[in-house]
């Protein structure tokens, strides 16, 4: 029986998390400690005498732990797979080690490190152990396993080659050998690449580990360029230049998802010995030449001069070329502003309908003999413009005709409402805030980002020199120099226009489109057998929500306003007929109707008559 403390009573703990830390429990597996003058390995060695009599007991307690392991059918997986590895290394069990560590369906740091440390200690003492451990450190390497964010040390320590192989000669031939290729720094990093930059983006639903398809390359080394500004497409930290993801990095993570086979994507930051970027664009995609396994993820425009090396997938973004220049408030009013909330036409229909019910009032104000509508037919006239406007103004008389009061009711009614919608909108008119690009006269003092394109396209294009233009770099770089006047106008594609106005819209406006682009796509070198396959992935991706989704995330795009906050008020919408029409077609039926009745009430009066017989 083992006492109350012993990893056997935890196992009730429902989790295979919680079986690995019993395993490696400090107080039930107390390691033993290190022959004198080991200070290289991350492992302790085995104990030297069976006189250890805690050590041994705790072996036997994890030989319990690894039998309930199977016999409740718990697989290994890879936190309990691991620490068996470690607990059979640590005394020397290579035989078990061996068989838990090949039944691993995933292996971590943690697996290969313990079996590459156990070959290693036996190298000391056997010499002719040190080409297994030396094929096993080989394998991890093939295995592709994450060494980089495995723990918070820094890479040297973490790095197998240093830690493992330290006290071996082997190791120390390795060691040698590394320095030839470039430097240490460039070696480590090529061999050592980031796994789960995906799986930080899409996941818990990233399903490339559930593929069985097998690909023309298990293995695809995706560089990521090193951006200082608009990191929003891609980003690489500044400190530790680790991939952190972006929009092209989580589109291109989607898109190798869409693959019908299993591809594991390892994302290298393009960066020298200083952590700096090792170079531009161009470089980078020269870079993969030649090298069918490899492919460049990030905002890579596509160009004709980019394709002699390379090819590109589907673009995935629109990168037409615009200007981004300052913009100034005025104001749009004119002799002619009172008059624009209506257009001619309608202004032309309201005085038709003026017309109209004056024609109708002086009908029925005739019938019945209203002295103001039997005048000489001048006056007659004039009344049939007139007494419809004065009708709010002037008192003209008495009208006699009950129908033309309720012609009249019917007009100034139509006409408050007229009213009313006017002055709502020639208050529109009157308020409205416009801004004009300041367009610049010269382009001398033109500003373009950092290594791109642009600085040829402008001298081309525009007369100008070259000599005075700036490169800029971010985004606080554009609103400095436009704001001091460094630069008078910036060019650059749509996508970084549309980042900087949805921060500093208010101020600036952008011209253009002033060259078509094809877009941003990503590169693979020619012949790769990945290219056909990427570029309808990419196509679906583009044409899925996923795409709207990744601009709201990443660049801040909204479905319900445009990606750019101009803050610049559009002129109001005059209004045409069309607004008023049932209007005016309910006023000129009612009228009609009104003055039939009025007729007919008139010829009824008349037949009542009576005529007096003289006597």
């Amino acid at each position: 029986m083992f006492p109350s403390a012993s990893p056997l009573s935890q196992l009730h703990l429902s989790t295979k998390h919680s079986i690995a830390l019993c395993i490696h429990s400090p107080s039930a597996l107390t390691p033993p400690s290190p022959p004198p003058g080991d200070t290289g390995s991350s492992l302790q060695s085995p104990p030297s005498s069976p006189a250890s009599s805690g050590a041994r007991t705790d072996e036997r307690e994890g030989e319990q732990i690894h039998g309930y392991c199977l016999k409740y059918g718990y697989d290994l997986n890879v936190y309990v797979g691991s620490a068996l590895v470690e607990l059979y290394c640590r005394y020397d069990r290579m035989k078990e080690a061996h068989f838990v560590f090949d039944g691993l369906a995933d292996k971590n740091e943690v697996s290969w490190n313990s079996l590459i440390a156990a070959q290693a200690r036996k190298s000391n003492m056997e010499h002719n152990h040190h080409i297994a451990s030396f094929g096993l450190f080989i394998l991890m390497l093939i295995s592709a396993i994450d060494l980089v964010q495995s723990t918070d040390k820094s890479f040297k320590e973490r790095t197998y080659l240093n830690v493992h192989f330290r006290k071996t000669k082997m190791g120390t031939k390795i060691q040698d050998a590394s320095y030839h290729r470039r430097s240490r720094f460039i070696l480590e990093k090529d061999d050592v690449g980031q796994l789960n930059v995906c799986e930080d983006i899409i996941s818990p639903e990233w399903r490339m580990r559930r593929k069985q398809g097998k690909g023309p390359c298990p293995k695809l080394v995706v560089w990521v360029p090193k951006k200082t500004g608009f990191t929003e497409f891609v980003k690489v930290s500044q400190q530790s230049s680790k991939v952190e993801g972006g929009f092209s990095i989580a589109i291109f993570c989607y898109a190798l998802e869409l693959l019908p086979f299993k591809v594991q994507p390892v994302f290298k930051p393009f960066i020298n010995e200083k952590g700096e970027s090792n170079g531009t664009y161009d470089q980078l995609l020269q870079h993969i030449q030649g090298k069918i396994c490899e492919a460049v993820a990030g905002d890579v425009t596509v160009r004709a001069s980019r394709t002699e090396y390379i090819d590109f997938t589907s673009p995935y973004m629109n990168s037409d070329v615009y200007m981004l220049v300052e913009a100034v408030h005025e104001w749009n009013q004119t002799l002619w502003t009172l008059l624009r909330p209506f257009t001619w036409r309608l202004w032309m229909t309201i005085v038709g309908a003026c017309v109209y019910i004056g024609l109708a009032i002086a009908i029925l104000e005739y019938r019945v003999g209203n002295p103001k509508f039997t005048s000489p037919m001048h006056k007659r006239i004039l009344m049939v413009f007139w007494f419809p406007v004065s009708t709010f103004f002037f008192y003209e008389g008495k009208i006699m005709n009950r129908s033309s009061k309720v012609v009249v009711v019917m007009w100034v009614g139509m006409i408050f409402i007229i009213v009313q919608i006017f002055t709502a909108t020639l208050s529109s008119w009157l308020t409205v805030d416009q801004l004009s690009p300041k367009v610049p006269t010269t382009f001398e003092n033109a500003g373009y980002p950092d290594g791109s394109f642009l600085r040829d396209f402008i001298i081309q294009n525009y007369n100008c020199s070259g000599n005075n233009l700036i490169p800029l770099r971010t985004i606080d770089d554009y609103k400095d120099a436009l704001s001091n006047g460094t630069v008078n106008v910036v060019f650059h594609e749509l996508p970084y226009i549309q980042l900087f106005l949805s921060k500093y819209g208010s101020d600036y406006m952008k011209i253009g489109p002033i060259k078509h682009e094809f877009g941003k796509a990503f590169a693979f070198p020619h012949g790769s057998p990945l290219l056909k396959s990427f570029s309808r992935a990419v196509i679906n991706v583009t044409e899925s929500d996923i795409m709207m989704e990744m601009k709201k995330k990443y660049l801040g795009y909204h479905t319900s306003t445009p990606p750019q906050s101009q803050h610049n008020q559009t002129l109001p919408q005059s209004l045409d007929v069309q607004s008023f029409i049932g209007l005016f077609v309910l006023l000129g039926s009612s009228t009609i109707i009104v003055i039939i009745s009025s007729e007919i009430s008139n010829r009824r009066a008349n037949q009542k008559i009576i005529p007096i017989s003289v006597v």
